[in-house]
């Protein structure tokens, strides 16, 4: 079964923040994170935005590297806002920072069909309420702007991924491992994730994304000498099968997802990759893992 392609629009992923949320003694968060690059000009970042009415772990971030120059930005968030002191999202179009060190204007345009991870195909692993399961959407996009660092300018015009989710979540209760990509190839865009729940579930979600999206059935991951991504086979439901593997790592940030605490906590990982398929076409993208750490 496939999804057909929108064309109005981020639609879901400009879901506002939700500030009346039902009562409850768990964690409701709400998340936006914008992965970008421009291999051309030596660029890689993302933008993650996270907020709660309840609890720890309120944090905007913007991650970039430029020309071999890197900077990370991390900044306290309100509740109900994804907006920091320096760094302000648009949900409809991009995102501006504005701080001593760093400057961007980003404008981000959906391109492919829309990955819409619900109802089925909803996260379990990171849903703390099963009956309420995370509302999770995410969509490839077109990438232009001008990032300036350290005072030097970079007009940029290239590609990247959007995600939003929001619902009850706390990934260091309720995940033990994961990996997960968001790719683009001339020809499809591909966003997949494998999870393996506190509860021993293992569970692969994915689509390959062109006109249409069509959900991936099987993945499997090749690991480096140091644990980072080396390859990977995704299988369609139709039965198509997609090697991949990497041929350079130019740049990667550590994923904050929680808050401080003694006790279990998940540590997460971005690589932005040159990527090239068994037949030879070239894309590039990030790969996240994660794991949870369980030693205090």
């Amino acid at each position: 079964m496939t999804t057909a392609l929108e064309t109005t629009g981020w639609g879901p992923l400009s879901e506002p923040v939700h500030t009346d949320i039902p009562a409850a003694d768990r964690p409701w968060r709400d998340n936006a994170f914008l992965s970008f690059w421009d291999p051309a000009r030596g660029v890689c970042g993302t933008l993650h935005t996270s907020t709660s009415p309840n609890a720890e772990g309120r944090r905007a971030r913007f991650s970039v590297q430029c020309g071999g120059t890197s900077v990370e930005l991390m900044e306290p968030l309100e509740p109900g806002t994804f907006t920091s002191e320096s760094i302000t999202f648009d949900a409809s179009a991009g995102f501006t920072v504005d701080s001593p060190r760093v400057q961007a204007e980003i404008t981000m345009t959906p391109f492919r069909a829309l990955a819409d991870y619900t109802g089925d195909r909803a996260p379990k692993a990171f849903s703390l309420d099963q009956d309420r399961p995370l509302m999770h959407y995410q969509r490839a996009a077109t990438v232009t702007g001008r990032i300036t660092l350290d005072g030097h300018t970079t007009e940029i015009e290239g590609t990247g991924f959007r995600d939003r989710t929001w619902g009850f979540r706390d990934e260091s209760a309720s995940v033990s491992e994961y990996f997960g990509y968001m790719w683009v190839f001339p020809s499809v865009a591909i966003t997949s994730m494998r999870l393996l729940g506190g509860d021993g579930s293992d569970a692969t979600l994915g689509f390959f994304l062109t006109d249409e999206a069509a959900p991936v059935q099987k993945m499997s991951l090749t690991r480096d000498a140091s644990g980072l991504f080396a390859a990977s086979e995704l299988i369609l439901a139709d039965g198509h099968t997609l090697n991949v593997r990497a041929t350079g790592r130019p740049a990667g940030f550590w994923c904050p997802m929680g808050w401080e605490r003694t006790g279990p906590v998940l540590s997460a990982y971005d690589e932005f990759c040159n990527l090239r398929t068994a037949d030879g076409e070239e894309g590039f993208g990030l790969i996240e893992q994660g794991i949870v750490k369980r030693l205090f």
